[in-house]
């Protein structure tokens, strides 16, 4: 393949020219679908020009084990937002308190909403820019390299520069995740279903009283602002001790183990 990089650099200077132009000039744009068939198209183009298709990022489910990988990946991401959660509760002294305000059609949509999102960033991250750098220049520049973009994807205009610095360390360290996710499986499934299982379980089972919505749990209990340290500490040892268990794990695990117990 010549020229990798290069290919990698055009994809995201693509993404970010679309991004552009909805933002500024056609905001009708500025949705997930509109940012997912651009990176479909380049991801397409690109690989074209390698002789491949789309299906060689593995986007999608191909074998029972990739099934396994999506109910399980699901369920670890969102007991890794609940155990983050539990430890910031304990930490800052605040509870939860039931609000009773359970609405299947709601949780549905939350459920729809949150797999879109999350099938469009890990397509975008993982798919073709990570996977490439991962192929022909190894794992950590891929891992280094998709963390800027990644990061910076997740920042507003109105965050301060210390807010600013702790979304990009956080949505850094969860990147780092997902890609030993794919690195680990050589498929995407795991990263979307840890990624989906955290972001839905988020939606529910709040850590600050900001994060509160119409869900059925309410944070209580704390003055603490969202970029205070105290309320953002745990995230990072839950999900660096989530990485160091999936760096150590068996290839084997989610392919053979789980299907015999599942079997």
């Amino acid at each position: 393949m010549k020229h990798p990089f290069l290919k990698v650099a055009s994809f995201f200077i693509v993404l970010w020219a679309a991004t552009f132009v909805s933002t500024t000039f056609y905001p009708v744009l500025n949705n997930l679908f509109f940012y997912l068939l651009i990176s479909l198209v380049t991801s397409w183009l690109l690989l074209r020009t390698e002789g491949k298709t789309l299906s060689s990022l593995n986007f999608y489910p191909q074998k029972r084990e990739h099934y396994l990988q999506l109910l399980f990946g699901f369920l670890a991401g969102a007991i890794l937002l609940l155990g983050t959660a539990v430890v910031t509760n304990r930490l800052t002294g605040q509870h939860w308190i039931l609000t009773k305000n359970i609405d299947p059609i709601q949780i549905l949509m939350a459920f729809v909403s949150c797999a879109l999102s999350v099938f469009v960033q890990e397509f975008t991250y993982r798919g073709y820019p990570f996977q490439t750098l991962l192929n022909n220049y190894g794992k950590w520049v891929a891992q280094v390299v998709v963390i800027i973009p990644f990061g910076v994807m997740h920042l507003h205009w109105n965050m301060s520069i210390g807010m600013m610095i702790l979304t990009v360390l956080s949505t850094g360290l969860g990147s780092l995740l997902f890609g030993e996710a794919y690195i680990r499986t050589k498929s995407l499934c795991l990263p979307i279903a840890l990624h989906l299982g955290w972001n839905f379980a988020q939606t529910y089972i709040p850590r600050h009283i900001s994060q509160n919505g119409s869900g059925f749990i309410e944070v209580r209990g704390s003055s603490l602002q969202p970029d205070d340290s105290l309320f953002l500490l745990p995230y990072f040892p839950v999900v660096i001790l989530a990485y160091i268990l999936l760096h150590f794990m068996k290839e084997s695990w989610l392919s053979n183990s789980v299907e015999n117990k599942v079997s």
